[in-house]
């Protein structure tokens, strides 16, 4: 097995406190488990919360919509997408974006049949 950072040597080193084994890299010194990393659920989230932001919605609106701290899409937004990004009208509602996000997630996209809105008609 090699050091997921540096691709060193790594040695066993216990286990944490779920009674996973643990490791250490004999070069930089890292520890982790084979479990370390995001997990799906939240990169689902910070792919749906890019999107959002992408399309033009407050980091308010959206903090409400997913239950997610401020702070945390702050971050998000800062490390994925930098200052430049800041768009500054959503072209569509962030409920429809997210019933959008949730069916591309799922695979289900073609099953959704949207409507003309208001943003289309003149």
């Amino acid at each position: 097995m090699d050091c997921i950072k540096c691709e060193g040597h790594v040695v066993k080193n216990g286990l944490d406190r779920n009674l996973r084994q643990r490791f250490i890299c004999k070069t930089c010194g890292k520890t982790f488990s084979l479990n370390t990393g995001k997990s799906e659920k939240v990169k689902s989230q910070q792919r749906i919360v890019l999107h959002l932001l992408l399309a033009g919605c407050e980091i308010k609106d959206i903090s409400e919509k997913l239950e997610i701290e401020e702070t945390k899409l702050k971050n998000w937004k800062k490390k994925y997408l930098g200052k430049e990004i800041n768009p500054k009208k959503a072209l569509l509602s962030i409920n429809t974006l997210l019933i959008i996000f949730n069916a591309m997630e799922k695979g289900r996209l073609a099953k959704i049949v949207t409507k003309p809105t208001k943003l289309l008609r003149k």
